[in-house]
């Protein structure tokens, strides 16, 4: 099997602009940009929700791409770790 790079890919998301081959970032870069317009001293909430299989995973690491790239820091939150 030759490893050409239209093979089929794992169902692993991705992380990187450079390997979204469905044209998302271009929303995730609006996202962040809205994100970044936000008025946080009360804080705020942002929920994606979606099947599985739909990319939620994928598009939360290309937000956190593009905040990284902008020198903010992402703290990663998992609920179902407490109680």
């Amino acid at each position: 099997m030759s490893h050409d790079s239209k093979a089929l890919k794992g169902d692993n998301p991705i992380h990187k602009p450079a390997e979204d081959l469905l044209s998302r970032d271009g929303f995730a870069q609006q996202f962040v940009q809205q994100l970044l317009q936000l008025d946080a001293r009360e804080g705020f909430v942002v929920g994606v929700a979606g099947p599985w299989g739909y990319g939620k995973t994928s598009f939360l690491n290309l937000l956190q791409h593009h905040l990284e790239v902008q020198d903010h820091t992402v703290l990663h939150f998992n609920p179902w770790m407490f109680t």
